[in-house]
């Protein structure tokens, strides 16, 4: 957010123009904040300790401030509001579907970490959030339905899926 104000002096006849900028950095996480040093990007917590190095090309809040995504040579890694490594950066993609629901994909397939652990390896074709208990799961070209523990509800043998959230 930017507040700018104008102030005005006038001292025998000459008037002094003055500007103040005042910016106010917001950032969305509250523990957490952007750094740049020597070139790479890392995240500082509000005593001042580095609690995400910084060797990254790039450091970003995401979902509400829970998670930090990582970029380092075109890879993507999260951790979390503590400076706690989620997913190491190797990924092509992450994705936060819910506080407790991610998915990354790694040579094209997707992988599933929930509840503080990888659920599904990034063996999937495809992941899909079903609602907050439940994710659809495509391999072989056949869907399936898992729990967010990795349990198959559904086996992946069907040719579609819908599952209304009925919360």
């Amino acid at each position: 957010m930017k507040f700018i104000s104008w102030s005005f002096i006038l001292k025998k006849s000459l008037i002094f123009f003055f500007f103040f900028a005042n910016i106010t950095l917001q950032a969305q996480n509250t523990y957490l904040f952007p750094v740049q040093k020597s070139g790479n990007w890392g995240m500082l917590t509000k005593k001042g300790r580095m609690a995400i190095p910084a060797k990254f090309d790039k450091v970003q809040n995401i979902f509400k401030g829970f998670y930090v995504l990582v970029k380092k040579d075109n890879k993507f890694g999260l951790y979390n509001q503590k400076g706690e490594q989620i997913l190491a950066p190797t990924h092509e993609q992450i994705r936060v579907l819910d506080k407790d629901m991610i998915i990354f994909s790694e040579a094209g397939k997707w992988g599933l970490h929930s509840n503080g652990m990888n659920v599904f390896p990034p063996n999937l074709e495809e992941i899909t959030r079903l609602n907050s208990s439940f994710v659809r799961i495509k391999q072989d070209q056949k869907y399936g339905v898992a729990d967010l523990n990795g349990e198959l509800v559904i086996v992946p043998e069907m040719d579609t899926i819908y599952i209304a959230d009925t919360q």
